[in-house]
């Protein structure tokens, strides 16, 4: 007890060093921390994948309509119906899941962070909204940490209230139960909060991966000609052989709507995984540039610390102290400087594999800083302090 105040004492009476310190460690454990949750989801993203597809592969649609003839489509009056007739037998005789992200969630609540808006309007603020179907639930696994999923009744039913699910960084805003009410007048009811760092890609629209923290889901009830075009557009095959998709576009013809071209996912995944490779090299330098500021720094300080106190560690010694509690006096020292970051690391990824293996890292840098002062202060006896201290 009297070692860790000895170690308090020490970080406090060079306050403005430590907390440079302190923000540089802070920092590279973040992006560690980032960086491992990022591979970690895209390596669960990849396997459940796998998982369901086998064989399969994942293919989504071009719309290659002239335009001309889209616009008769969007402007017919049984449009609606044709749509609802072909969004029903792609997702009825196929497995299709849908991931719609076309669309904003407008509100008129002042009280959520300015950070989260997508965009703004003269009737309110735009947040960024997801809309699937049941088969979704399949491909990708929406845990919570409050509350509960969509069921299947969520899918079905299209009452007063619709079922939400709200990212991570809703839970300081909302409460299980809340109803919430668009600029439309449409009513959600707040169901559950998603797990940090939830995700998903969307096929052939973007390589980029989709943290749905600060994101509103609820279950595809497509209602207009613009829901049911937005859906289609955002409905994706799971297909061993392409050429069953052809049934697809005769569906179409048949309706008189689009013209569609089928790509694979397999290609856009290759992409995907480029950017990713391209995206973890940038923060990989980051993180090696500011754990070398962090080590380098750490390690002169607690060299200087050991200088400056020299007096003091002789007279301890004299006093019948041993040097394995000066050395144990600079390992809480410094994991005293390390804890903060892990704590943090905690509050935000919780109980999870980022946490466990970001601290474990953290203790190996602290493990590698100790390793200089302990053979330094080993080799030291207190003839050599008592020299030094003069």
């Amino acid at each position: 007890m009297n070692q860790l105040q000895y170690a308090w004492d020490d970080l406090k009476s060079q306050k403005t060093r430590n907390i440079i310190l302190l923000i540089q460690i802070l920092a590279a454990l973040m992006l560690f921390s980032l960086v491992l949750s990022l591979l970690f989801n895209l390596r669960s993203f990849s396997d459940k994948l796998y998982q369901l597809t086998g064989r399969q592969d994942i293919y989504f649609s071009r719309d290659m309509t002239d335009p001309g003839r889209f616009a008769e489509i969007m402007s017919s009056p049984d449009s609606n119906y044709r749509l609802k007739e072909l969004y029903s037998f792609m997702t009825n005789n196929y497995t299709a899941f849908t991931a719609d992200a076309q669309q904003l969630m407008w509100l008129n609540d002042d009280n959520l962070d300015g950070s989260f808006i997508v965009r703004r309007s003269d009737t309110g603020k735009g947040y960024n909204l997801l809309k699937i179907n049941e088969t979704y639930l399949k491909v990708y696994d929406l845990s919570t940490v409050e509350g509960t999923g969509f069921t299947s009744q969520d899918f079905q039913a299209d009452g007063n209230t619709i079922p939400l699910l709200l990212g991570f960084n809703f839970r300081s805003f909302f409460q299980l139960g809340d109803t919430i009410t668009d600029t439309g007048g449409s009513k959600y009811q707040v169901t559950g909060f998603l797990e940090k760092s939830t995700y998903f890609l969307q096929p052939g629209k973007s390589g980029e991966i989709y943290l749905l923290d600060t994101w509103f889901v609820i279950p595809v009830h497509p209602k207009s000609i613009v829901d049911y075009d937005s859906a289609i557009m955002s409905t994706y095959i799971l297909a061993e052989n392409p050429s069953i998709l052809e049934t697809i576009q005769q569906k179409s013809t048949e309706l008189g709507l689009y013209t569609f071209e089928f790509r694979s996912f397999t290609d856009q995944m290759q992409l995907i995984q480029e950017d990713f490779n391209i995206q973890m090299s940038l923060i990989g330098f980051m993180l090696i540039v500011i754990l070398l500021f962090s080590i380098t720094g750490l390690t002169s300080n607690i060299a200087q610390f050991i200088d400056s106190h020299t007096r003091e560690f002789a007279i301890h010694l004299l006093c019948g102290a041993q040097v394995n509690s000066v050395i144990q006096r600079i390992l809480i020292h410094i994991f005293l400087m390390i804890m903060p970051a892990c704590i943090l690391v905690f509050i935000i990824h919780r109980f999870s594999k980022t946490t466990v293996f970001t601290i474990l890292f953290s203790l190996m840098i602290g493990c590698l800083v100790a390793i200089y002062p302990a053979i330094k202060l080993s080799r030291l006896g207190i003839n050599s302090l008592l020299r030094r201290s003069e």
